[in-house]
């Protein structure tokens, strides 16, 4: 069985699941933007989050997180 643990970018939280009352947790990531059909210039365009998906415990940490970019 494989078990993925999820934790703060931030705080290191435990994210992975909750006890015994609905929660919630913030994820930020990248979404390719499609193109509109026709010809697309092309070039190098990296994602802007490098470290893929994020997740956040509130608002409070992707404030900090933000912060230390």
């Amino acid at each position: 069985m494989r078990i993925d643990k999820v934790t703060c970018n931030q705080c290191d939280r435990d994210l992975t699941e909750t006890t015994n009352c609905i929660d919630y947790r913030i994820l930020l990531g990248n979404e390719k933007i499609p193109s509109t059909p026709g010809f697309v210039t092309a070039m190098a365009k990296h994602a802007h989050i490098e470290q893929g998906t994020c997740h956040f415990c509130n608002v409070s940490c992707l404030k900090k997180w933000v912060g230390d970019l």
